[in-house]
């Protein structure tokens, strides 16, 4: 077996929610999935270190975010779309439950991943997070109301 290294080339899925769908970069082939969520202004690709810390067995799945990267948007971002995304990922990538890392404006969307979702969150790790509160950089994010 290789090395893991960050100069792997992710493939790029396109995953429905809200409506539309979200691109999100996918390293490895393991049965387990680690979701990332980046922070604002970032994108999936920030999570490329990732990939070679992961424990063997496991695939990195790096969204972008709507507005950010791959997933461009307009309008509102509906409320159930964090639940939506949960279920969708799970199903495209054929797994019964997922694991989350967020950081930032991404916790929000992990907490709300996580209230929301009928399928099972692992772990969930939050890293510097800014769902807690209100905050302006959270409305580029989610609309939803805490």
């Amino acid at each position: 077996m290789s090395e893991k290294t960050t100069n792997e080339t992710p493939k790029v899925i396109r995953v429905a929610a809200g409506g539309r769908s979200l691109s999100v970069r996918v390293w490895g082939d393991g049965p387990r999935v680690l979701v990332c969520l980046h922070g604002y202004g970032g994108k999936g690709g920030n999570f490329k270190r990732m990939f070679p810390a992961a424990p063997a067995g496991y695939r990195v799945a790096a969204v972008d975010l709507p507005h950010f990267g791959g997933s461009l948007w307009e309008g509102k971002i509906p409320p159930n779309m964090p639940g939506e995304l949960a279920v969708n990922l799970a199903r495209d990538l054929e797994v019964k439950e997922i694991e989350l890392v967020a950081f930032s404006l991404g916790a929000r969307w992990a907490l709300c991943m996580a209230g929301s979702s009928p399928v099972p969150i692992r772990r969930c790790v939050l890293i510097s997070p800014d769902g807690l509160r209100r905050a302006f950089c959270i409305s580029f994010g989610y609309p939803g109301r805490w």
